[in-house]
């Protein structure tokens, strides 16, 4: 038995990849925050009202996307 070698790993929620660039990190974040949004749009649509989401919103998305951002910043590109 041997050790798999993998080109990604999640540690803590930041996807860290074999490149130590942000581009796997990002992708995640975008594809996850996007669920999250249309999640928050059905909600909307059956009769919750502005602040429950905009609470719904700044606890879900906006946590996600300031999560460790200081940290990711060195790692980020301007494609990132």
């Amino acid at each position: 038995m041997g050790i798999e070698q993998v080109t990604q790993i999640t540690a803590l929620g930041v996807v860290i990849n074999d490149h130590m660039t942000a581009t796997d990190h990002v992708t995640a974040l975008l594809t996850s925050c996007t669920k999250l949004l249309c999640a928050l749009r059905v909600l909307r649509t059956h009769g919750l009202s502005q602040q429950p989401v905009m609470d719904v919103f700044r606890a879900t998305v906006e946590s996600k996307i300031q999560y460790a951002a200081p940290a990711r910043s060195r790692f980020c590109t301007a494609g990132d």
